[in-house]
């Protein structure tokens, strides 16, 4: 387990407004105070074999997250909370042919906490025009993370092909909401949870020396990418408050290298495409933009030893 860990600090804050709940703008100091403990179980297996240059591992783990927090305000007054959270994690690793091919995959979750200040009934009036509020309703957020990686690799020409890909997904993410009001220009902020959210990636590599006399490496990777984000951004007043953006990228990068003996010559090609889509279900309004990326570049590098040692070592310039 790791330590106990404790965190204080002094801000202003938490006053009994009129509105009920507590009015920031009546300012006082408070002490943040916070207790954590992580014991954790696994399960693993490993198994390597030498003549056929393969190993293989497998392991179960289940961090449990325990924490206290305490907010002492004033001295008749204190807000505390206990968290007990698992987050287990998976991950399987398989290597052969001596370690050209690989497979790999991995799940794993990430907890948020809402702070404590959020979960309370605040209402924060300093700047008129920028209320911001608390929200005693919101949850625990989790994401759930999925990454597979998987290489073929050949020791002649160096060559590999290796994919990687992986998804996110969100469960009771934690997002700043926004509601304006139109009448007398206040937008209220609020903390609250969102359902939806999740992205995924992929990605192609290809590498190879192109001459037998290894000097000439070419590289390319092309990949494709997709984000899902749920937001709240409505008018005072509007049932449906959800906005949703959404995004694809196709980005292309391409690099040729040439190299003799001291010598290096290098050229890269970048290209992105992006699709963007943004939706305000309130309103039934959608905004595109499809911006495109085009880098492109031409270096060289030449080494000059500089006390140089009989053993290869010493100081150079590039």
């Amino acid at each position: 387990p790791f330590p106990w860990g404790k965190a204080t600090g002094e801000r202003a804050l938490l006053g009994m407004g009129e509105r009920g709940g507590l009015d920031l703008q009546n300012s006082y100091t408070y002490t943040f105070t916070c207790k954590r403990v992580t014991p954790m179980a696994m399960i693993y297996y490993q198994r390597d074999n030498q003549k056929k240059h393969r190993s293989t591992w497998f392991s179960f783990s289940v961090p449990l997250h325990i924490e206290k927090q305490q907010i002492a305000y004033r001295s008749d007054t204190t807000f505390a909370r206990h968290i007990v959270l698992p987050t287990p994690e998976i991950r399987y690793e398989c290597s052969y042919n001596q370690g050209l091919n690989f497979l790999y995959f991995t799940y794993n979750t990430e907890y948020f906490t809402p702070t404590m200040l959020n979960m309370v009934n605040t209402f924060f009036d300093y700047d008129p025009l920028n209320i911001q509020m608390g929200n005693g309703n919101m949850k625990n957020s989790f994401k759930h993370r999925f990454v597979v990686n998987y290489k073929i690799g050949k020791k002649s020409h160096n060559q590999y092909l290796r994919f990687d890909g992986g998804v996110n997904i969100h469960q009771n993410q934690i997002v700043r909401g926004q509601t304006y009001d139109p009448r007398t220009g206040v937008t209220y902020y609020q903390y609250a949870n969102v359902k939806g959210n999740w992205d995924s990636w992929g990605q192609l590599s290809f590498g190879r020396m192109l001459d037998a006399k290894n000097r000439l490496w070419f590289e390319t990777r092309t990949g494709l990418s997709y984000t899902h984000y749920v937001g709240i951004s409505a008018l005072l007043g509007e049932s449906n408050g959800k906005s949703v953006v959404t995004s694809w990228s196709f980005p292309i990068h391409t690099l040729l290298r040439y190299r003799l003996n001291k010598l290096t010559v290098s050229g890269n090609l970048n290209y992105a495409k992006t699709w963007n889509k943004y939706i305000v279900h309130s309103r039934g309004s959608e905004t595109h933009f499809q911006p495109t990326t085009i880098q492109y570049g031409l270096s060289g590098q030449y080494e000059i030893p500089i006390l140089q040692g009989s053993d290869g070592r010493g100081l150079q310039i590039a």
